[in-house]
Formats: structure tokens, sequence, C-alpha cells
């Protein structure tokens, strides 16, 4: 089973988003498993929002923030024409023959060097302010985190043959 939504920049739909797309996995995970898959996925949306669709760099969030700007600033870019028709996907497959469900998430963004952000330290760096902290929390709440060649699609992959129920 496949299915395939696509969402506008709204972050105030994040949440309740991550909990649609893992309703059906929560029948075949244990709770703590599901709360792990939603707060990564959460993580994930997000970055594709802010960083891919609306191109908010780490520092211009971090600087926005510092000022109480941020909300204002995510509803500006969500207004400028270079990005108020960007949309991200999350594409969810269920394979029982593989035993495992994916979350795919793309943006429309340039994308990043992921690479790159994985072999950095997930501590907190003075020189980049947190940056990454997000892919690197969700990486350790999954069975894996891949992305694609551009860095604009997040790839998360659960293993279920390690539940007795059937997919």
């Amino acid at each position: 089973m496949e299915f395939c939504m696509t969402v506008s920049n709204v972050l105030d739909r994040v949440l309740p988003l991550t909990g649609y797309v893992t309703r059906d996995a929560s029948a075949l995970i244990s709770d703590p498993a599901c709360f792990h898959l939603r707060l990564a996925l959460h993580e994930l949306v997000t970055n594709a929002i802010e960083h891919g669709n609306l191109a908010i760099s780490s520092q211009e969030k971090t600087d926005a923030l510092i000022r109480g700007e941020y909300e204002s600033m995510v509803e500006e870019r969500c207004r400028d024409a270079r990005y108020r028709d960007r949309r991200a996907t999350i594409t969810v497959t269920y394979d029982r023959e593989g035993g495992l469900v994916r979350y795919r998430i793309s943006d429309q963004g340039h994308g990043f060097d992921w690479r790159q952000e994985l072999r950095r330290s997930a501590s907190i760096d003075p020189q980049t302010a947190g940056s990454g902290r997000g892919i690197h929390l969700a990486k350790t709440l999954v069975d894996d985190l891949t992305y694609n060649e551009k860095g604009n699609e997040a790839i998360v992959t659960l293993f279920l043959n390690r539940i007795s129920q059937p997919l």
C-alpha cells in the first residue's frame, strides 16, 4: 500500500500531519517506537518546509528566534513569490514482502549536503548554533534515515520484522 500527500508550508499543521501519516503504522509498532517515528517525521517535515521550501538558513532562523521575529519571517517567506507555491510531499509505503514502512519527505528547495551534516558531531557547536540537531535527533529515533543525492528528500525506513502483527 502506498499513499502520497502534498502539503503547503504551514508549520502549525506539521504535528497533526505526522499523527495522520503514522496512524496505520501505530498498529504495527510499539507505543515508544510510534512516538519516536512521529518525532522524527515532525523534525524532517519541519526542515523540509523551513530550510527547503522557504530557504531559511540555520543562521537566519537562529537570528530571527533571538529577535522574536521568527513567525513574521516565516509568514513573509510564505508570501514571497519565490517560495509561496512550493510544496512538501510525504509518501508512505507499506511493503509487506519487505517487512517495512518507508516515509519519503520531499521539498522543492535546492537541497543540502546531507553527508557532511551527518559527519558532523551532533553536539552543540557555538560556530553552528545548533544547526542540524533535528537531523541527528531524527537519525537516532528511526531504523534508517537517508537522503536522495540532491538532499531535498529524506527517506525514513522502519523495519517491522521485530513485531508479531501481520502487515
